[in-house]
């Protein structure tokens, strides 16, 4: 059923039909068999030509003409029907360098708390697509933009800049699987490929090969770099998945939930790599908070280290674990390690925009390769050109560099989509404060009063003539890393550099960044700031 032939395109490639003799039992139950064959939604097991279609219609046995008459018929406009709706005929070749957008599947299982697995196959054949030689795959980020709205292939394609679209549904009903899976020619909307998989859960990763080597096959592609194949079993997997969708709400109290999952899934299965990357980037999180509940700087940094390691010793290939090895090597200072090991991550799966955003905010930045880091940002904007974090930081960069009224137009850009994404109000304010928009900049200041955010208004309050303000919240105890931003805007360079040091025995990969921000300029010039430099080993 359908309102349009593009609704009967759709349904017919995702299965969703009766049998025929459901609907019409009058139907013969050899004719059914027929007509179902010929019109089935795997190109694989239809006829493969009239004349086969033609043999099986007239072993059919009847003595009245009339109805072998209506047997003929049939037979011509099945074919008819086919050719009409491009089901089984040559497409049109892509034009141009193939660049596809794989769309979240759709959930359409019952059971409660299954959104993450459909989300989590989404994302695995996005990281199996991305291997491949000759394509250009867009980033997870973006394509969740698309999650949950009425879909125009069009419009995506336009606005991903994409040519192919890979879009399809997940149905897990106890442990068996659904899967319905198609790849789009956005021009036409032609479909080049499509099939229903029906198993056991336990094939889930089959699967996930299988539509990768069907894209792969239907656009005459190979695989280059190649990844490693897991055959965890899938109940692991399903925790794997959790973890990381913990992972990715960030925060300290969702980083100690995933990390002791991400636990359990090494004691179940020692030698899934990704799970041990995982782990190294929960415990980088647990730590970067300015909070009492998260793991001392040391103790974060031992286990950031031991898991990244143990991730590239079980997988070479493994993207993530270059880049949990990168982030690691940054929290040490060993700057070039940390740069050759998040180059060697992006080399590996180019889609992983968030490996773009992390190397760019712990490594170029305090390393002051604003050049270099505003390339590898447009670069990711280019595979993730809806991702509201690469714009972020992309103003991030902005504001280091004093363009201030370019970071503002991105960062109003993230905050129209989103006006509670993360740190986006906190970078707007500061940009605003620093390019002497202070009218506009109080207000944003003035909508939040905890002290973890009203630290960074110092500058705004001081240079508005409201320095009590910010004497009032130096007279109250708090990390030293924030007594440095303090103290900086009050003019007290004693305090503040006394304070950065402190910072820097706790926090040293936090102070690394703050001191390319705006807010440390008065401090720049002084041989203390260059000690301060020579001891985090930043030229």
């Amino acid at each position: 059923q359908g309102k349009n032939l593009l609704d009967l395109r759709r349904a017919h490639g995702d299965g969703e039909r009766h049998d025929i003799r459901s609907v019409r039992p009058a139907v013969a139950a050899r004719l059914a068999r027929v007509v179902e064959r010929a019109i089935d939604p795997d190109p694989r097991r239809r006829y493969q030509s009239a004349e086969a279609l033609g043999a099986d219609l007239a072993a059919i046995h009847t003595t009245r003409p009339v109805v072998l008459g209506a047997y003929a018929i049939l037979a011509v406009l099945t074919v008819a029907l086919i050719v009409w709706l491009g089901w089984g005929v040559r497409t049109p070749p892509v034009v141009g360098r193939p660049v596809i957008a794989v769309l979240p599947f759709k959930n359409l299982s019952a059971e409660p708390g299954s959104e993450y697995f459909a989300d989590g196959l989404t994302d695995e054949i996005i990281r199996n697509l991305a291997v491949i030689d000759g394509l250009d795959v867009r980033s997870q980020t973006s394509s969740v933009f698309f999650k949950g709205k009425e879909r125009n292939l069009r419009d995506i394609g336009d606005q991903l800049g994409a040519n192919l679209v890979v879009e399809g549904s997940v149905q897990r009903d106890g442990r068996q699987l659904r899967i319905n899976g198609r790849l789009v020619q956005v021009a036409g909307d032609v479909v080049l490929w499509s099939e229903r998989f029906d198993r056991p859960l336990e094939d889930v990763f089959a699967i996930q090969d299988e539509i990768s080597r069907a894209i792969v096959n239907k656009l005459r592609l190979t695989v280059g770099r190649g990844q490693r194949r897991y055959q965890t079993d899938v109940a692991t997997y399903d925790l794997y998945l959790r973890a990381r969708q913990l992972v990715e709400r960030r925060g300290t109290k969702s980083a100690q939930q995933a990390a002791q999952i991400f636990e359990q899934v090494i004691a179940k299965d020692p030698a899934f790599a990704p799970a041990h990357a995982g782990l190294s980037d929960a415990y980088a999180l647990m730590s970067i908070e300015i909070n009492e509940n998260g793991l001392s700087f040391e103790e974060a940094l031992s286990r950031m280290r031991r898991a990244a390691v143990r991730a590239i010793e079980l997988d070479p290939l493994l993207s993530e674990a270059h880049a949990a090895m990168g982030l690691t090597y940054s929290r040490e200072r060993q700057w070039e390690h940390a740069r050759k090991s998040f180059r060697r991550a992006i080399e590996l799966n180019p889609s992983l925009t968030q490996i773009h955003t992390r190397y760019s905010t712990s490594t170029l930045l305090p390393l002051g390769r604003l050049d270099e880091a505003e390339t590898l940002l447009n670069r990711a904007l280019e595979t993730d050109p809806l991702s509201l974090a690469v714009r972020r930081e992309l103003a991030n960069l902005q504001i280091i560099a004093g363009r201030y009224d370019e970071a503002i137009a991105n960062l109003k850009r993230v905050h129209a989509v989103d006006p509670g994404f993360t740190y986006v109000d906190i970078f707007l304010a500061r940009a605003l404060t620093f390019s002497g928009r202070l009218a506009e900049a109080l207000p944003v200041w003035e909508t939040r009063k905890e002290i973890g955010w009203q630290f960074w208004a110092a500058h705004a309050y001081v240079t508005s003539g409201q320095r009590a303000k910010v004497e009032e919240m130096t007279a109250v105890p708090q990390h030293p890393f924030r007594q440095a931003v303090l103290f900086t805007a009050l003019g007290d360079k004693d305090r503040a550099f006394d304070a950065l040091n402190r910072a820097t025995d706790l926090l040293p990969h936090r102070v690394a960044l703050l001191l390319v921000y705006p807010e440390m300029a008065s401090l720049r010039g002084d041989p203390r700031f260059d000690a301060l430099r020579k001891r985090l080993n930043l030229p």
